[in-house]
């Protein structure tokens, strides 16, 4: 670190401690010096980086002593200085391989205007592309992924949307149309996949939503897959309904996972949470899925909430696995 470097740096480090010290209020008078104390700055140090903060209109003197306080302007500066230095999150961009997908399913389904229409209405930046169809669509999306305003999946999403409702002319009298309407969907959605990604109602989801699945696959192919299949038909056949509560109930007497009176009181809740989420998410399947279809009035899932109840019932299948097994 140069001496310019240096000097920058301490600069940044009294203003964020003056800062804190006053929780960014203005009239919170504190020693300056002891701020200069607690960074280890000589006295020469101290006078020109107060003075520097003082001329900058970010501090001000309130008493002979030394007692300072922060101004407006050196709340906002210091605020700027806590933002910048903060974590980014990681950008996530519309891998190449997807973006030569959708460019040729966009030329070949739509004309120059509905692509500059359907981009226009997603919020891509930017004026169309000059060019042919693919190159357009394709110059477009790298432009999103280009362009660190927005959010590239959040954009995408909504063009994907677009093409997964686009209109199936023809297939109420030919069958074969369906069938490669379908397939196109399919190779679309097959390329998103190969890239850890999936679409869920106009949005994008990355690979991160899945991990936990992958885990449990990994799991249970650890184990006896013929038994497993084995104690599911027992526990199936001695209950009527096939709904997961009645389910849970047999699986729970089995393992010997229902809460009981000899148990501690904090482990009975435990286990009684379990019984909480297992018909929470098949309540959330039934009524947010699409299992049984999802009609108008559906409700909204955002990413949190899938993750929410992929990791919860990814949580309870691995305990309900690994007790099968320590019991075995």
């Amino acid at each position: 670190m140069n001496g310019l470097e240096k000097k920058q740096d301490q600069r940044r480090r009294f203003l964020r401690t003056l800062y804190d010290a006053t929780g960014g209020r203005r009239l919170t008078f504190i020693l300056a010096p002891d701020i200069g104390t607690k960074l280890g700055l000589t006295q020469e140090e101290y006078t020109s980086t107060t003075d520097y903060l003082v001329g900058r209109g970010w501090m001000k003197w309130e008493t002979l002593e030394g007692k300072a306080s922060i101004t407006p302007a050196g709340v906002d500066e210091a605020e700027r200085l806590i933002a910048a230095d903060a974590p980014q999150p990681e950008r996530r961009n519309i891998p190449a391989p997807v973006i030569a997908e959708i460019s040729r399913a966009f030329d070949a389904t739509y004309t120059h205007a509905q692509i500059d229409n359907i981009f226009m209405e997603a919020s891509a930046p930017g004026a169309p592309p000059e060019g042919s169809k693919l190159r357009k669509v394709a110059a477009w999306l790298h432009r999103i992924n280009a362009d660190s305003e927005v959010d590239a999946l959040d954009i995408f999403g909504r063009l994907v949307r677009e093409f997964l409702a686009r209109p199936r002319w023809g297939t109420d009298l030919d069958p074969h149309a369906a069938e490669a309407y379908d397939e196109e969907d399919s190779r679309f959605l097959d390329a998103l996949a190969a890239h850890g990604l999936s679409y869920h109602d106009g949005k994008i989801f990355g690979a991160g939503l899945l991990a936990p699945s992958k885990t449990l696959a990994e799991l249970i192919r650890a184990r006896d897959l013929t038994a497993i299949g084995k104690e599911f038909e027992r526990a199936a056949d001695k209950i009527a309904s096939k709904s997961l509560g009645p389910l849970w109930k047999v699986v729970q007497r089995h393992l010997g996972i229902a809460p009981t009176p000899e148990l501690d009181e904090d482990l009975k809740r435990v286990l009684g949470g379990l019984a909480s989420i297992v018909a929470g998410v098949g309540a959330f399947r039934t009524h947010a899925g699409d299992a049984h279809g999802r009609g108008p009035g559906a409700p909204s899932i955002e990413p949190r909430h899938t993750r929410l109840a992929v990791h919860a019932a990814h949580t309870v299948v691995t305990f309900i696995l690994e007790t099968w097994k320590g019991s075995k």
